[in-house]
């Protein structure tokens, strides 16, 4: 039986001791790196500590980076996703709308690992009774306006020891379509008796 590429051996409350000769202040910073077991950390210099994390949290679905939907329809973001072990590696999920009036984004609804599903009592009310989500991870936003043109973020926070994952779409609204149909007929032709004949 073959182990997913995405689904490694964990480590948690690991590290590695790392030593550097002759550090100074231009050091002081965190580094990036990546194991052969793809695990990546963040190499603290001051401590010589690298904790590990896993990636074991990836999307297997994800929506275009920009989407369009009609004012008064439902705006329908289809994310879906996949865990190595989604019990002890998932922690929740949490979609975030972004505010471009605060430039930051705020939660707008996590689901629990026993599918409870909770809106943000702080969220503008704008969105109350408007958001759903279906399936796995689709987030639903009903009756759109043009208000809602914003970006959407949904985030699959790991456990301990797992990094998080995170998909960002940006929602465009707009106007409604209108069909204006014309009918056109062709004139009347009038008839001889109703002409008035003049002769010169």
């Amino acid at each position: 039986m073959f182990t997913h590429a995405k689904c490694l051996p964990r480590y948690v409350n690991s590290s590695i001791l790392i030593k550097l000769s002759s550090l100074n202040t231009a050091f002081f910073k965190s580094y990036l790196c990546t194991t052969l077991t793809h695990n990546v950390c963040l190499f603290n210099p001051v401590t010589g500590r690298v904790p590990l994390q896993r990636r074991a949290l990836w999307f297997t679905q994800e929506p275009n980076e920009i989407l369009y939907f009609h004012t008064g329809g439902d705006a329908v973001l289809k994310w879906s996703y996949s865990a190595c072990n989604k019990s002890a590696d998932l922690k929740f999920i949490i979609w975030y709308v972004y505010n471009k009036t605060d430039r930051q984004y705020y939660p707008l609804v996590v689901e629990y690992l026993n599918g409870a599903v909770q809106l943000n009592p702080l969220i503008l009310s704008d969105y109350v009774g408007r958001v759903e989500k279906t399936d796995q991870a689709t987030l639903v936003i009903k009756h759109v306006s043009s208000h809602d043109s914003t970006w959407f973020k949904c985030t699959l926070r790991g456990n301990q020891g797992v990094l998080d994952k995170s998909s960002t779409v940006r929602l465009v609204v707009t106007g409604t379509v209108c069909l204006v149909q014309y009918n056109f007929r062709k004139p009347q032709q009038a008839r001889v008796s109703e002409l008035e004949k003049t002769r010169y």
